[in-house]
């Protein structure tokens, strides 16, 4: 038994593990960039993030999103 739900590696969004639309496998390291299918370069994501991230590595995609939240006055 799992004691702590899971959770969005991306968002930190709680997955329903028993909603398998809700949720996709990220390759961390997108395999169009030399990632891999093991376990260890997946993560769970919510699928809203998932699509948002595409081929993006982490630091690239926390950049973009900086960008943004920056451009619509949401952090300084």
């Amino acid at each position: 038994e799992i004691d702590d739900p899971p959770t969005c590696y991306l968002t930190g969004d709680l997955i329903d593990l028993s909603d398998t639309s809700s949720y996709e496998f990220d390759h961390i390291i997108p395999r169009s960039r030399g990632g891999t299918n093991d376990l260890f370069n997946l993560g769970v994501t919510t699928r809203e993030a998932n699509r948002a991230k595409q081929d993006l590595l982490l630091d690239e995609f926390l950049d973009l999103c900086e960008k943004v939240l920056r451009h619509h006055g949401r952090i300084e």
